[in-house]
């Protein structure tokens, strides 16, 4: 299954990713590599996180998925704000923004959801916020914290669990 030396690549910065380098990590002969780029400026983080606590609490560091002392976290190469702009599937290589060719033994696309985007009148206004990623939730909970002070009402588009949870 694992080429002896093999980079296996992980593109993506989510939970989906973070779980998937753990276990190539874990599981993987002791020289492989993992090479996981991500777009965010972050390491991958805990984002159930986002929804609650962060909202009503100053949220400085989102809490990391690995453990610092974990022993195959060494094995691990995070590459932040990094996009890949192509992959080379007969050369098993991705080219990121940057212009590197990078080769892979395996390569795992785990880039994630986005929120759905309304285009309504007034969407891009003031007060107006998505919530996927911990500089979302900042600008969100400023804006909480504002109108619970002056007794603003806040209006939440979506019944899904994140949406649930921020209500």
């Amino acid at each position: 299954m694992h080429s002896p030396g093999a980079q296996y690549v992980v593109v993506g910065g989510g939970p989906a990713a973070a779980s998937a380098a753990q276990v190539l990590a874990e599981n993987a002969p002791p020289e492989a590599r993992v090479l996981v780029l991500t777009g965010e400026p972050t390491p991958p983080y805990d984002r159930t996180t986002l929804s609650k606590a962060a909202l009503v609490e100053e949220l400085h560091e989102p809490p990391a998925l690995w453990p610092a002392d974990a022993t195959w976290l060494p094995r691990i190469d995070v590459h932040l704000a990094t996009t890949v702009e192509a992959i080379d599937t007969a050369a098993r290589t991705v080219r990121t923004q940057d212009g590197a060719e990078l080769p892979y033994a395996a390569l795992l696309l785990a880039t994630g959801a986005e929120p759905r985007r309304l285009t309504l009148p007034g969407i891009d206004g003031p007060g107006v916020h998505y919530l996927r990623d911990s500089a979302d939730a900042r600008a969100l909970s400023r804006d909480l914290r504002g109108a619970a002070t002056s007794g603003g009402a806040v209006v939440v588009i979506g019944g899904g669990v994140i949406g649930l949870e921020v209500a």
